[in-house]
């Protein structure tokens, strides 16, 4: 394929080129008087011109609000032009052209300020730059051809609606043909030029104020086109052309700033030899973000697409990417969630080319050629991405080749980078290669150089040619042969391949050729492909961003260690101590940076040889550490986090997802301090006859000056036991010392058959400052004196049916009515008051709360067979109270009974079912036998047009029962206003039976004379209502 020198790649005399362009900013050459010809344009434009100045940066376009510029001939100019406020060029069909053979360094339109969009109303219009090359003149001090066509100043905007913009210059060295600084928009037209759109971070504009400014340049539609170019000093870039090229605003002490030039592709076409570039230079031009979510990018048959040496964010959800290298990619992250990238060239056995792009055909090309590109190399490719080589032909058709050529050289800095390659989605279509270098045996490659599929697609072949290194292919599917050569290896785990090489291709639980295959051999462990047979030595290479992953049961001597940032999956095998095991720790994250460990699934067994199954304290900061889908068994302690003698300084943001704690004998999870979340976990028979038995101990007595939470959410606790002495912690969840908890959640949780389900301190309590312990069902609770949390327990039909914790202010939320057939549930009663579901309560001790039932309600008792005199049996309605009467009259005559045995709950309110079946049964009505208890009552009322028979459970209003009470009276005229002052607040539905019930005495109204409509009836003002109402 073509070979294409990156824009400022690794040439001096380029980068001194590009270096003086930005030194001169936007500065013009000084220019005379405008030209006739263009002076003709503005008299017979639509925007009246007034006389122009000049300046020594060229001529001050006006400034007008909307202004339209339109041309009614072609014109030919040798001025240039400032743009400092809105102004629109409509090209109308014609030619706008810069016609300076020789020209100095400039620009034909300098965009200062405000914005200029250029226009074509008619078609075939363009503006052009026709400086033409001047030979071997240029020697590098002289700029004699890098005119630009427009430049784009930081805080000013350039937008092409349509029209075509280009530099004729056919020079290597020749000016981009948009020089972008602030925001340029392309919504049609076509771009072309050597450079068609140069975008730079506004830091490299030569101009004061950029600070807050970003580059950003927006490709919506129209075509962006690279001319190849005819003349080079460097005959090698003959023939080179580039689309889109951005630079960065460069590292700062090693940081990188990735928010100062964007760029934007969301439709349009572009094709040049490079069709996207990036600038690599030792980090000098680094920092940018690219984001690709439509359009076309052809790099052709023999460019790249995209070439990306510089450090910064490329995202890619949709589009079409093709050349003879789709994307080739040398720093930087590169994120591809969509869209399609392709090679159209099959391999040529070629070695990556330094400087530049080319060599090494693909449809995706990693890795380092040579020095200066410097940054890791992050790679993803996942979602609905489809990455293919469709060259025709016999040989490999790379669709993604990965080199680590170089990353083992330290005098490039590459053995301190890592090149990680995923591909967890998508479609590959073509093989998958991974290389080294291919022009000698160089001991200088292999370096942390990860490939790895996990749940990829690949309709193609899987190679690895490296002469160090593996490839690691997990729950993927892959349609041809998985190969490795001498000195390198394949991993296949849980995965379906069409074949296997003979050697170094280590498989495990997959399917080769659709047999069931496990080959594993002597290795236990694989790390990058890699495989080990020492588990030890697999996590001791391991680096931060690898997985370990586990190929077999193993069984070990002493306590392994865990570097930062490494996980261990285990794949559902056994880690084991042996019989022979030496030490206590079975797992041991000692001393150091140990931050952001991830272990998961996998069994840890201690065969009762290790104590403790893993470890975290004696100095090791270990925030980050995430574990899931673990099985602790046989040890003392599942887990240990902490230190005895203090010395721990940091074991924040702890997670245990789905783990199960099981047969131990102290300690599912022993904590001395940390931020930690359990969720979904087990712990079950973990018993000491003597002793402390816990599942989650949060030991505070051994916090340092800082507060630390504990959440136990969604987890199960059984068989939890121990002594159950103050001097013991045992508890499913258990809370000692007298340290500060910040946050203690406890919640939906299940705990049976533990010695003590939650503690709360032991002889001495911890301060808690922020508590939520609740939805955990029926639960033994401890606390000691002075923890401040109380905790409720509420019984129905003499059983404990919940237990809630306050909060650390005595907040309670009253659980749910529980199951009781035959009866409606009214309430949680504490002493006097009674309390409905949901209902935030404050309580100062413990507590104890009894369900309240209705009898179905208010079921009227079956004819005795001789009349009995009624005894009046309610204890909460006295002789004393407003209601006694009504209360007697309604009970004596069968149409209310109690809730409860002796209780009337004369202020618990009534549903419309319950004031459906009193007026009923006052009128004679059978309620019994439908088929709810309130269902003849809803039929009848219905029938009588009482009620509508909506909303049977909902609690009634005042004007809804008057309502009833003045329909079954048969709606009487009323006469008169209602004499409320609340009158405006009754329903206009109302109005009438309101005032009919205050005129004949049924409403009184409050101390000041009020009927409160809306408010709901008690059943003591039911009562009351139905005796006057009978008795009127």
């Amino acid at each position: 394929m073509a070979m294409a020198i990156s824009r400022g790649g690794h040439s001096p005399r380029l980068m001194a080129f590009w270096n003086l362009i930005n030194k001169r900013g936007g500065t013009l050459m000084k220019k005379s008087v405008l030209a006739i010809a263009l002076a003709v344009l503005m008299a017979v434009s639509l925007l009246t011109v007034g006389a122009m100045a000049e300046n020594a940066n060229g001529a001050e376009l006006p400034a007008s609000e909307n202004g339209v510029i339109k041309l009614v001939e072609d014109v030919i100019t040798d001025k240039s032009y400032i743009v400092s406020s809105n102004i629109t060029i409509d090209l109308a069909g014609h030619r706008l052209v810069h016609s300076d053979v020789y020209g100095t360094s400039g620009v034909f339109f300098n965009v200062k300020a405000g914005r200029l969009t250029i226009i074509d109303s008619v078609g075939g219009g363009e503006l052009v730059v026709n400086e033409q090359y001047r030979g071997n003149n240029y020697t590098g001090t002289e700029l004699n051809h890098a005119y630009r066509c427009i430049q784009v100043y930081a805080g000013a905007e350039f937008v092409l609606e349509s029209g075509t913009i280009v530099n004729n210059n056919p020079d290597y060295g020749a000016s981009a043909t948009i020089n972008n600084y602030g925001t340029t928009t392309i919504n049609g037209g076509t771009v072309k030029g050597v450079t068609a759109i140069f975008s730079f971070a506004p830091s490299l504009g030569g101009v004061t104020g950029w600070e807050n400014e970003v580059a950003t340049l927006n490709i919506n539609d129209g075509s962006i086109i690279g001319v190849a170019c005819t003349t080079a000093i460097d005959t090698r870039n003959i023939g080179s052309s580039y689309g889109v090229c951005t630079y960065g605003p460069g590292l700062d002490n090693g940081m990188v700033d990735n928010t100062k030039s964007i760029i934007n592709i969301n439709g349009g076409y572009i094709e040049a030899i490079q069709g996207v570039a990036t600038n690599a230079s030792g980090g000098v031009y680094a920092g940018y973000t690219l984001n690709m979510i439509d359009g076309t990018i052809n790099g052709t048959e023999d460019g790249t697409g995209m070439y990306l040496p510089a450090i910064g964010i490329n995202n890619i959800s949709g589009g079409t990417i093709t050349g003879a290298q789709g994307i080739r990619i040398c720093a930087g992250k590169l994120n591809i969630t969509g869209g399609t990238v392709t090679s159209m060239a099959l391999s040529d056995d070629s070695d990556l080319v330094a400087g530049g792009s080319g060599g090494t055909n693909g449809a995706i090309v990693v890795g380092k050629a040579s020095g200066g590109y410097v940054g890791d190399i992050d790679v993803n490719i996942s979602g609905t991405a489809v990455i293919e080589n469709t060259a025709t032909g016999d040989g490999t058709k790379p669709a993604i080749v990965v080199s680590d050529k170089n990353m083992s050289d330290a005098s490039m800095g590459y053995d301190a980078l890592s090149i990680s390659v995923d591909v967890t989605g998508g479609e590959v279509k073509g093989d998958i290669v991974k290389i080294s270098n291919l022009e000698n045996t160089s001991t200088q490659d292999g370096g942390n150089t990860a490939l790895n599929l996990d749940g990829a697609t690949v309709d193609g072949n899987v190679i690895n040619q490296t002469s160090a290194g593996g490839v690691f292919i997990n729950n993927s599917q892959v349609t041809g042969t998985v190969s490795a050569g001498t000195g390198n290896s394949v991993t296949v785990i849980g995965s379906s391949v069409g074949a296997i090489s003979e050697d170094n291709v280590v498989v495990v639980d997959s399917m080769v050729d659709g047999t069931p295959t496990t080959n594993p051999g002597t290795a236990v462990a694989s790390v990058n492909g890699v495989t080990y047979d020492s588990l030890t030595e697999a996590l001791a290479d391991a680096k931060a961003g690898n997985t370990v992953y586990l190929l077999n049961d193993v069984e070990i001597d002493a306590a392994l260690a865990i570097p930062a940032g490494v996980t261990l999956d285990g794949n559902d095998f056994t880690i084991e101590a042996s019989n022979t095991f030496s030490g206590s720790y079975l797992i041991n994250l000692n001393n150091g940076d140990l931050s952001n460990v991830k272990i998961m699934d996998v069994v840890l067994d201690g065969n009762n040889k290790a104590s403790i199954l893993l470890k975290v304290g004696d100095g090791a900061v270990c925030s980050g550490l995430t574990v899931s889908g673990v099985t602790f068994k046989n040890a003392t302690h599942g887990v240990y986090l902490g230190n005895d003698s203090g010395s721990q300084n940091a074991a924040n943001n702890i997670s245990f997802t789905d783990c199960t704690f099981e047969d131990l004998s102290y300690a599912g999870i022993y904590a001395q301090r940390g931020n930690i979340a359990v969720d979904q976990c087990k712990f079950q028979n973990i018993a000491s006859a003597s002793s402390t038995a816990a599942g989650v101990l949060f030991d505070t007595g051994y916090f340092d000056s800082s507060a630390y939470s504990l959440s136990v959410t969604n987890s199960t606790f059984t068989n939890i036991t121990g002594t159950s002495s103050n001097e013991k912690a045992t508890g499913g969840v258990s809370i000692t010392g007298t340290g500060t908890v910040s946050k203690l959640t406890v919640t939906g949780n299940t705990f049976s058959g533990n010695t003590i389900d939650i503690r709360l301190g032991k002889t001495t309590a911890p301060v808690i400052t922020d508590a939520n312990i609740a939805g955990n069902g029926i639960v033994n609770v401890v606390a000691a004196p002075g923890v401040g949390l109380y905790t409720a327990k509420f019984y129905s039909n003499n059983a404990l049916v919940a237990t809630v914790v306050s909060d650390e202010t005595g907040k309670i939320t009253i659980p749910a009515a529980p199951s009781n057939s035959g009866s409606i549930f009214l309430g949680w009663r504490s002493g006097d008051a009674t309390y409905k579901a949901g209902e935030v309560v404050t309580i100062s001790a413990d507590t104890t709360f009894v369900a309240v039932w209705g009898n179905l309600p208010d079921v009227k008792p079956s004819e005795p067979s001789e009349p009995e005199t009624p005894v009046f049996p309610f204890y909460d309605v006295s002789a004393r109270d407003w209601y006694y009467s009504a209360v007697k009259y309604v009970y004596e005559k069968g149409l209310m009974d109690g809730v409860d045995v002796g209780v009337f709950a004369p202020n618990d309110t009534l549903t419309r079912a319950m004031v459906w079946t009193i007026i009923a049964r006052a009128e004679g009505v059978d309620t019994t036998g439908g088929a709810t208890w309130y269902a003849k009552a809803q039929e009848w009322v219905t029938a009588k047009g009482i009620s509508d028979g909506e909303n049977p459970t909902a609690a009634i209003t005042r004007q809804e029962l008057v309502t009833m009470l003045y329909r079954l009276a048969g709606e009487p005229a009323v006469s008169g206003t209602l004499p409320a002052p609340d009158a405006a607040s009754v329903s206009t539905w109302a109005t009438d039976a309101m005032t009919w019930a205050m005129n004949i005495g049924l409403v009184e109204g409050d101390e000041n004379g009020a009927v409160t409509p809306t408010a709901t009836a008690t059943r003591a003002q039911a009562a009351a209502l139905i005796m006057r109402y009978l008795e009127a």
